[in-house]
């Protein structure tokens, strides 16, 4: 839960705009119907008339999760509870015998995770959430590596940039201002993919020479 408002900065990209004197009026459109949650209690029109919308408010609790699960790497379930008819809430408690550097983390979804409901949006996705890992260390600093796991990010990083140099559609160089105000679009949206390959191939690299 957060409260209070958000700092916000806004940036004008042209000096000669940046000169002018002018009255600022931003207006956020969070939309009424297309949330990867569900909307809040009150009705559309309370909720964007809200000058600080988005921060603070009650979560709503209308949304009901079927099943909840807690996972175990390499992705073994440890536990699990559900409800076939949907519930507002569920809980899990269990003990489990960890005997090495492992994470673990939350999730929940429709029955058996996977047949979830799908969000009333144009990308239909499924309603589920889950939490961050958390790490678990056994007897010395935490580390984990699976070479099988990182061959396989290899592949998707090479997807991404078939995809961004084969697939996606791009403006003519020089015809739209980006953000990042690089010359090279290209350069700039494949160089993450670039540095997170190289950083797989070292650890893959390292892994074989110990």
């Amino acid at each position: 839960m957060r409260d209070g408002k958000r700092e916000t900065r806004i940036v004008v990209t042209r000096r000669e705009d940046a000169e002018k004197p002018f009255d600022l009026d931003v207006e956020v459109d969070r939309g009424t119907a297309s949330y990867a949650q569900p909307l809040l209690g009150e009705s559309p029109e309370e909720f964007t008339s809200d000058p600080f919308k988005g921060w603070g408010q009650r979560p709503n609790t209308s949304s009901s999760p079927a099943y909840v699960e807690i996972a175990a790497v390499p992705g073994r379930v440890v536990a699990s509870t559900g409800d076939a008819k949907g519930a507002r809430r569920l809980e899990l408690k269990a003990s489990l015998r960890v005997d090495g550097n492992t994470w673990l983390a939350a999730r929940c979804g429709g029955p058996n995770y996977y047949d979830t409901l799908s969000h009333h949006d144009v990308w239909n996705r499924g309603v589920f959430a889950h939490t961050s890992p958390i790490y678990v260390a056994c007897g010395g600093e935490w580390a984990m590596f699976n070479e099988d796991a990182a061959r396989y990010m290899l592949t998707l990083i090479e997807g991404g940039l078939t995809y961004m140099r084969e697939g996606a559609l791009h403006h003519p160089p020089g015809t739209v201002t980006h953000h990042h105000r690089e010359d090279e679009h290209m350069a700039f949206l494949q160089r993450p993919y670039l540095e997170a390959r190289e950083a797989v191939r070292r650890r893959i690299d390292g892994a074989a020479g110990s």
